[in-house]
């Protein structure tokens, strides 16, 4: 429901932009990296990551999207599921024109988590099976959408946020956990752009 209420609130406020000139286009690299945080479904924990990612435009509406995750750590009154959770996804970002430097998306990333079950006797209540496992840690299919947006401020740095929501199962010898998390981050980015065989702050005229 939370989820729901976000994308339509930023949809609504995307669609007030008109589709003038837009400060992206093709040729535009965008890194960062950053700390994020996140909340499994079927845990009040938040896991803290840290995040770094690259994106390409391929068109000035249309990104190629990449990014990587580190577990760092999970806290909060809940008993921890995994002591790891890293994933890399790589997936489109499709770009809405504004008249200006900002920049809304909506992303869509498939990848692979690797995830490892903590070794605590607490969780065999939940997750019985878990007494006979041999193999805690596998690599497991994620799907990821998720909505965003990104403030060029100037020929170097960017401001983004990106809110998103994988969904996958952590598979091993014993029953599936599910891995669903709704994953938050904010920062600063940096970009260039590369166009006629070169690479410049200096957007391309």
């Amino acid at each position: 429901m939370r989820l729901t209420i976000l994308l339509a609130t930023l949809f609504s406020f995307m669609s007030t932009f008109g589709q003038e000139e837009s400060y992206i286009d093709k040729g535009l690299i965008q890194a960062y990296g950053n700390i994020g945080f996140g909340s499994f479904n079927n845990s009040s924990n938040t896991n803290v990551y840290i995040n770094s990612g690259l994106n390409y435009y391929v068109s000035n509406n249309v990104s190629i999207r990449s990014s990587l995750n580190y577990f760092v750590t999970s806290s909060g009154s809940s008993e921890d599921l995994f002591d790891q959770n890293h994933s890399q996804l790589v997936g489109c970002g499709i770009h809405l024109k504004t008249k200006n430097q900002l920049d809304p998306y909506l992303s869509i990333m498939p990848g692979l988590a690797l995830s490892r079950v903590k070794r605590n006797a607490n969780l065999l209540d939940d997750y019985p099976s878990l007494a006979f496992s041999e193999n805690k840690s596998s690599i497991n299919p994620l799907f990821a959408v998720g909505i965003g947006a990104n403030y060029f401020a100037n020929k170097i740095f960017n401001i983004y946020f990106h809110l998103q929501y994988a969904s996958g199962k952590h598979f091993s010898d014993a029953e599936a956990i599910s891995l669903n998390e709704l994953k938050f981050s904010v920062g600063l980015g940096w970009h260039l752009w590369a166009r006629n065989n070169r690479l410049s702050f200096k957007k391309p005229q």
